[in-house]
């Protein structure tokens, strides 16, 4: 049971880490996508959706539920936003 709470105690804080801004995304540069956000040192991977969503390559910190609530609570949001700013930042200019 410790280990549901504390996956439940890390999956909220890293929602409000996430809508306050303190998670930065990145990007690959042969896909273009934004695969994971950055925080001190610590990766949360994004790239896959809610499956995969955590935080290093093993799922340690929220677990198989929590990653979900993570994923569409905030993690979502935060990589089609910067996903579609990045797109805007890196397309064509249309020529008139």
């Amino acid at each position: 049971m410790n280990n549901f709470i504390q996956r439940y105690r890390n999956a909220m804080t890293a929602i409000s880490q996430i809508r306050n801004g303190e998670w930065v995304p990145t990007y690959n540069n042969n896909s273009r996508k934004c695969l994971t956000a950055e925080r001190k040192g610590l990766k949360l991977w994004i790239g896959n959706g809610a499956w995969f969503c955590d935080i290093g390559e093993e799922p340690k910190y929220f677990g198989l539920f929590w990653r979900h609530i993570v994923w569409h609570s905030a993690a979502r949001k935060l990589k089609t936003n910067s996903e579609r700013s990045h797109k805007r930042d890196t397309c064509v200019p249309k020529l008139t």
